[in-house]
């Protein structure tokens, strides 16, 4: 199968995904044929340093871990759905780096359904508000565990640390001394404004 007849199985089967592997090779998943796999989620738009520190970050702190994957959905929350040229230009800057794991599940509690029984999701700290946000102590009963990791706020110039109000079992802060001050808004905003205008 192509890029193209993956993506439309994606679209019609809420069940599917497929992995693009770092040499480029297709791989459909339909069903996982092992039981637990590392997650880094996001839309990539673009793919910049912050997440490839975040990928060293993982790598560094779970030295055991067997299958890392980064995870693109093309239905993202309260967004456009990727186009196929979308997502392959996406799925290009994760040539000769990592593996990406392609769903369409944009919520975390739909990711779960599709991705192997042991999900280990392992997010930012700007994605574990958001999840806060969307999930609340609900968040518990989500059958994935989460690694939230700290990450440099630009305005501020300061380093901060992912806060909950309760502990929840299936979260785990990470405390790392490499950081990301990089945020994919202002640089989608300021490659926008390097464009001259016609």
């Amino acid at each position: 199968m192509n890029l193209a007849d993956l993506y439309t199985n994606l679209l019609n089967d809420p069940f599917a995904t497929f992995i693009i592997s770092p040499n480029g090779d297709l791989i459909n998943t339909r069903i996982w044929t092992y039981d637990r796999v590392d997650i880094i989620t996001g839309s990539w738009n673009p793919l910049h340093d912050g997440h490839r520190l975040l990928y060293e970050n993982v790598v560094d702190k779970f030295s055991s871990i067997k299958r890392l994957c980064f995870e693109l959905s093309l239905n993202r929350h309260n967004k456009e759905m990727l186009t196929l040229e979308e997502l392959d230009r996406r799925a290009k800057q994760f040539r000769n780096y990592a593996p990406l794991v392609v769903t369409n599940s944009s919520l975390f509690i739909d990711k779960v359904a599709v991705l192997p029984f042991q999900c280990h999701f392992h997010i930012g700290k700007d994605v574990g508000d958001k999840l806060w946000g969307h999930y609340g102590i609900g968040i518990g009963g989500i059958a994935a565990q989460f690694y939230i990791y700290p990450r440099g706020n630009p305005v501020k110039g300061e380093v901060e640390e992912f806060k909950l109000p309760y502990r929840i079992p299936n979260i785990t802060t990470i405390k790392t001394t490499k950081y990301s001050f990089l945020s994919s808004t202002e640089l989608r905003s300021k490659i926008k404004e390097e464009v001259p205008s016609i």
